[in-house]
């Protein structure tokens, strides 16, 4: 992390490598001498990652156990003191899921076990294997880098092959139609200008939020009608608002927008 991680990797990167890592590699390799790691250690680890329960991202729905342990309590004092929003509760209540984190800091609070207390609403659940193979990267990568340190002799990853992943179905593209952003602008009408700007340029450019974020005044030409991208501008857990280049060369561009956008009116 410090010698090479935290100077290297961009911000917004660093928070998924360490989510990996925290969560997932060091539990499972970290007791490990690096030279003791062997493929058959990294072998487990991945037939592991095709397990159920292991996503970090599946809901929880209460028992009627751990509602009886809340009942007649205000989810405002509740909220308080667990330090999560009052409608969280709200949602418990009413059926409605918690993510893993939320379910787990709850129980924390109230020294209870998960088991019994919270069910996984969709238990088959599995990670992708997207997911699976980016553990796999930065697990080789990371020992990559000790070999070039003469820390070990060879990458035990190299040696180990992937497991047979059921490739998921591609979501189906979400868009808006013509009558919704008809709709849509029309609902607009009277908002604050800095708002619809930002809508209406968003549907006439299809420009990603972070370069929405980034704009400045310089990158705008009205004579030529046009945007051009040079930095964005994104939130980042734990750093803040940072700034910086698009990934790539090619996210260096000019937009051209139309006069729906450049005549927008106070």
């Amino acid at each position: 992390m410090r010698e090479y991680a935290e100077k290297e990797l961009a911000p917004s990167t660093l928070i998924h490598y360490k989510m990996r890592l925290e969560k997932r590699i060091l539990p499972a390799l970290g007791h490990l001498k690096l030279a003791k790691i062997q493929p058959h250690h990294i072998t487990a680890f991945y037939n592991n990652l095709t397990e159920t329960g292991v996503r970090m991202d599946v809901l929880y729905l209460a028992t009627d156990e751990f509602l009886q342990l809340i009942e007649g309590k205000s989810q405002k004092s509740l909220g308080e003191q667990i330090d999560v929003e009052r409608h969280v509760f709200a949602r418990l209540r009413s059926g409605k899921s918690v993510y893993f984190e939320t379910a787990k800091k709850i129980c924390t609070h109230f020294d209870i076990e998960m088991e019994g207390h919270f069910t996984p609403k969709n238990p088959e659940q599995v990670l992708s294997a997207k997911s699976v193979r980016h553990h796999h990267t930065l697990s080789s990568g990371i020992l990559n880098y000790a070999m070039e340190w003469n820390l070990i002799k060879d990458n035990p990853v190299k040696r180990v092959r992937l497991p047979s992943i059921k490739k998921a179905k591609s979501a189906k593209a979400n868009y808006y139609d013509d009558k919704q952003v008809a709709a849509l602008l029309e609902a607009l009408e009277g908002e604050p200008i800095k708002y619809r700007t930002i809508l209406y340029l968003t549907i006439d450019t299809g420009l990603r939020l972070s370069e929405i974020a980034g704009l400045v005044w310089s990158m705008v030409d009205f004579e030529q009608q046009t945007v051009t991208i040079t930095q964005q501008r994104q939130y980042v857990e734990s750093y803040g608002v940072i700034e910086g280049d698009p990934k790539s060369d090619s996210g260096v561009r000019s937009v051209t927008m139309s006069k729906m956008v450049t005549q927008i009116k106070m």
